[in-house]
């Protein structure tokens, strides 16, 4: 089962956004980009102060410049599940979809330590109506059950690939 961790820091400037994206998009291993990585409602082709700036864009849009910034949400995998690296990109894509609706997305795989796991970084303003995120403790239990639905389907999916691919042999 996926560890799911809604980190509760304030993230309340400019600065603490661009730290929390160079973080969730940096390999500590090599320095360089995470290997997967990607977003929904925001240019990845820029440097990081650009991305913060898109979220900045839409939060002046909506007049709600003040308070936190970013929902930082990291999704840690069960070694168990045999996900991999790509695996678990395409999962996090998934669940930047749940959130991409209506909010920004980035976010960046993690491999560089024995728990591969996910970080995703989420605007608190929606760029569709200007409402805050403002979910409670109830989102923990519903984002784990839709994370372990995506897992699930993910999880026959290669199953039902290795059979196809073992009984052509």
């Amino acid at each position: 089962m996926a560890i799911i961790k809604i980190k509760g820091n304030a993230y309340a400037d400019q600065k603490a956004v661009c730290d929390l994206l160079h973080y969730a998009l940096t390999d500590k291993e090599n320095g360089g980009v995470v290997r997967y990585y990607g977003a929904i409602g925001v240019n990845l082709n820029g440097d990081l102060s650009f991305m913060a700036e898109q979220f900045r864009m839409v939060k002046r849009a909506f007049g709600k410049m003040d308070g936190r910034q970013v929902r930082h949400i990291i999704v840690s995998f069960d070694p168990d599940d045999q996900i991999g690296p790509y695996c678990a990109s395409m999962i996090a894509f998934k669940i930047a979809q749940y959130y991409g609706e209506e909010f920004q997305v980035v976010y960046g795989v993690h491999e560089d330590t024995n728990d591969l796991h996910v970080h995703f970084i989420i605007n608190t303003v929606s760029y569709i109506d200007g409402k805050k995120f403002s979910r409670g403790p109830a989102e923990v239990w519903t984002l784990r059950t839709y994370v372990e639905q995506v897992i699930n389907s993910f999880r026959a999916i290669h199953k039902k690939v290795l059979l196809e691919a073992f009984d052509c042999c």
